[in-house]
């Protein structure tokens, strides 16, 4: 088998996961894990978002509606975790 690959130009690493299968399953096995746990990541961050933004439009409303905010909403809009993290 090396006879037949070693006219062509193929990286040393794609030439070693063709001729060492199982490695290649083990490392195909690895970029999935790492993928998932990516995923998951984005997925809890992006929930977590849409929590703020969902709890941002409801003082919104309810500002913009006259009704006055309680002591814990005023320190929240005035920049509880939200200001924090946009400065990071």
């Amino acid at each position: 088998m090396a006879i037949l690959f070693s006219h062509l130009s193929l990286p040393s690493n794609i030439l070693y996961y063709i001729t060492h299968p199982s490695e290649f399953l083990q490392k195909l096995s690895d970029i999935k894990d790492h993928a998932k746990t990516e995923a998951k990541h984005y997925w809890m961050g992006t929930k977590l978002l849409m929590a703020e933004i969902r709890t941002a439009r409801k003082l919104m409303m309810r500002t913009l509606s006259g009704s006055p905010l309680t002591r814990r909403e005023r320190k929240q809009v005035r920049g509880g975790r939200g200001g924090r993290d946009e400065r990071r």
